[in-house]
């Protein structure tokens, strides 16, 4: 995770994810599992913007 800093007052959090998936039978298995990652990570990127933005 990184920030870096977009104006004086925001800064753009970058995120780089790696994760193996070669112990998954097929290529489907390994989209499938990618995609629900994915979704926990968007999830998870929606509660920390609406914890940093509550007043």
């Amino acid at each position: 995770m990184e920030s870096r800093p977009v104006t004086d007052s925001t800064s753009k959090m970058l995120y780089t994810l790696t994760y193996d998936v070669s112990n998954l039978a097929d290529q489907a298995a390994k989209g499938a599992d990618i995609e629900r990652r994915r979704g926990m990570f968007i999830n998870a990127l929606g509660a920390m913007q609406a914890l940093a933005e509550a007043d």
